[in-house]
């Protein structure tokens, strides 16, 4: 399994408004079995292994703010957000939006998930 590039990993929970010290917020990149690379953002526990909530879309979802994960991470998951390949800050090319989606937006995102579940110690429950 490739290990995501983290941009800086671990930020100090005051300087991000995480009430807990117990969470952490990492940014990044998740490299594909093709070496294109998916920007994502991850809000999660420290310690345990806990459920987590994915948001995958075009652009904003890398950047999602922590006040849109917060209620997540009340209730005991983790929460992911991860752009589309050639959206935001995600690399790739997209070569034919056909009905809005490239067959590439479903097979990256099936990676991610993986990912998540050999990085975040995350239990098999998804949202």
């Amino acid at each position: 399994m490739n290990k995501e590039v983290n941009m800086h990993n671990l930020v100090k929970p005051e300087s991000d408004g995480l009430p807990d010290s117990n969470l952490a917020r990492d940014i990044g990149y998740v490299p594909m079995k093709d070496g294109t690379r998916i920007a994502y953002i991850s809000y999660h526990s420290k310690a345990g292994h806990h459920p987590t909530v994915f948001l995958y879309d075009p652009y904003t979802a890398s950047a999602s703010p922590f006040s849109l994960a917060k209620p997540y991470l009340e209730a005991g998951y983790n929460f992911v957000g991860a752009n589309f390949p050639a959206t935001g800050c995600s690399e790739g090319v997209i070569e034919s939006w056909v009905d809005g989606f490239d067959h590439k937006v479903g097979l990256y995102g099936a990676e991610v998930v993986e990912w998540i579940a050999g990085s975040l110690g995350a239990t098999a429950m998804w949202g």
